[in-house]
């Protein structure tokens, strides 16, 4: 569980869990998350038991 890379050029943490915050947790729990590696989320379930966020 994670929320993505910023060990990149340019990379921010701060911005990522910022934006993730205000775009993607308002949505509703059900919503389907693709992230492009591994299985099909939902909000909810990250929500839950992604300690990142």
């Amino acid at each position: 569980t994670s929320i993505g890379r910023t060990d990149f050029p340019k990379g921010s943490a701060s911005q990522l869990i910022h934006a993730i915050r205000e775009k993607l947790m308002p949505l509703p729990d059900e919503t389907a998350v693709y992230t492009g590696h591994g299985d099909m989320t939902t909000i909810g379930t990250e929500r839950m038991y992604n300690p990142y966020l």
